[in-house]
Order: C-alpha cells, then sequence, then structure tokens
C-alpha cells in the first residue's frame, strides 16, 4: 500500500528540536497549505515530524513562514476532540529559507 502526501505550504511554527532517550533527534513543525475554494481562501494545517540528520537540516534552515515541499506517509489522530494530519517528513526542500526574511 501507498501512503504518501506531497505538501506545499509555509512554517506556521519554528521548527522545535529536541532529542529522544535513545539520542535520536525530532523536530516538529506545523505546516499550513492555503487553497482557494469558491473564491475564499482556506488553510488546511498539518503537524510535521522529522528525525535525524533531516530534523537537524530543517531547524537549521527553516523558521517559521518558510515555504516548504514535503513529502513522506501521513497519519490522523484526534486532538483536543478534533481531527489532525501527522506527516513523517521523508523529503523537505526549502523553497524560501532564513536568508529570505
Amino acid at each position: 500500500m501507498l501512503n504518501d502526501i506531497h505538501l506545499i505550504g509555509n512554517l506556521g511554527s519554528k521548527p522545535e528540536l529536541t532529542t529522544s532517550s535513545k539520542g535520536v533527534t525530532i523536530v516538529n513543525f506545523s505546516m499550513a497549505v492555503n487553497e482557494k475554494v469558491k473564491g475564499e481562501d482556506r488553510s488546511q494545517w498539518f503537524r510535521c515530524v522529522a528525525f535525524g540528520k533531516q530534523a537537524e537540516y530543517i531547524h537549521r534552515t527553516c523558521i517559521r513562514g518558510t515555504r516548504v515541499y514535503i513529502e513522506g506517509p501521513h497519519r490522523s489522530e484526534t486532538y483536543n476532540d478534533k481531527e489532525r494530519w501527522i506527516v513523517t517528513v521523508n523529503k523537505i526542500i526549502c523553497i524560501s529559507g532564513k536568508k529570505d526574511y
């Protein structure tokens, strides 16, 4: 089965870097994907997580507002009675980076 999502959007938060008890680097951030529906702008929000060298790259390169392309598997979960999407980032391309802001 294929469970891959491809998104282009903007980081809605500064990437938060942590290290697991086993020494794995983890970064978490939110991402907004915008679309027009019947002439109105609408944003779909995703929680994103990356590990290892990819996490370090994202933390070093991206800030809130950075435009990125990401791909990876996704899943949904319920949080505070709301459904949200979680994407595990396997690939990221920064379309705009820190130096653009």
